[in-house]
């Protein structure tokens, strides 16, 4: 009879610790979901508008119009799709720095050197460990500030 008993106490037990363990997990993807759709929602406002996109790769920034909100997965982070003011191609933005465009903005962003741009990352936390010995030296050109500028106002960016 003992035996049964302590078998069931803890078979008991553990079906109560799954259970709890099962709300739990619940209510963590609930929190993380909820997160997210506010977050999402918060960077709705963004679409239509003109905004540059610094990346976390030694590359000179992108200019262009928010178009999207995209997540690839539901746990994932979402991110802009940024329509390029030059090309019309959309990129996906992640690990990096977005700011609103306005001539200003544009003139402050391009007066700043590829590192300059680059270090504006690290303090948000999107710079990989080794990212400094991985691009430097530069592997790509970078066009120079003058060129961009004039190529903005060409195609009306700014």
């Amino acid at each position: 009879m003992n035996f049964i008993k302590k078998f069931l106490i803890r078979f008991l037990h553990k079906e109560i610790e799954q259970i709890k363990y099962a709300c739990t997990v619940q209510e963590k993807e609930a929190k993380v979901q909820e997160n997210l759709r506010i977050q999402k929602t918060i960077m709705e406002d963004c679409i239509g508008q003109k905004v540059i996109y610094c990346s976390n790769e030694w590359a000179d920034p992108l200019f262009g119009t928010v178009v999207a909100i995209v997540s690839f997965a539901n746990t994932s982070d979402p991110m802009y799709a940024v329509e390029d003011a030059f090309g019309g191609c959309s990129r996906y933005c992640f690990n990096g720095t977005l700011y609103y465009a306005d001539e200003k903005m544009v003139d402050t962003i391009l007066k700043l050197d590829p590192f300059e741009r680059w270090n504006m990352n690290l303090a948000k936390g999107y710079i990989a460990p080794n990212m400094w010995e991985k691009h430097y030296p530069p592997v790509c050109d970078i066009t120079p500030p003058a060129i961009l500028k004039q190529k903005l106002k060409d195609v009306g960016f700014i």
